[in-house]
């Protein structure tokens, strides 16, 4: 025996950890891949321990462009802008006053 273990995961984790890799990892996953680290989330929220000289490998292999409907959903419709470097400049800027609360220092 392995020591293995598996454990489901619902459409909502999936989308969640869709958007998770996408802002912390910069990785655009379709929902079959994010699923993968989904069921990690889960596994630590239940408790899991991963000791500090362990690793972690989760593997992400099918892109999101796959599914571009669940991206959306994950993460919400894109912005849209004219494509100038101005443009892209305020949109950044309004980006950043919209998230970066800097009582928190983080955004």
């Amino acid at each position: 025996a392995t020591g293995g273990a598996m454990l489901t995961v619902s459409d909502e984790r999936i989308l969640a950890a869709m958007a998770a890799l996408a802002r912390d990892a910069t990785v655009f996953a379709e929902p079959a891949a994010a699923c993968a680290y989904a069921g990690l989330v889960k596994h630590r929220e239940g408790g899991a321990a991963i000791g500090a000289d362990e690793h972690v490998v989760v593997l992400v292999t099918g892109t999101g462009l796959k599914d571009v409907a669940a991206a959306v959903r994950a993460t919400g419709s894109p912005t849209v802008i004219e494509p100038t470097m101005d443009a892209l400049g305020a949109a950044l800027a309004e980006r950043a006053r919209s998230t970066f609360h800097p009582s928190r220092g983080t955004p």
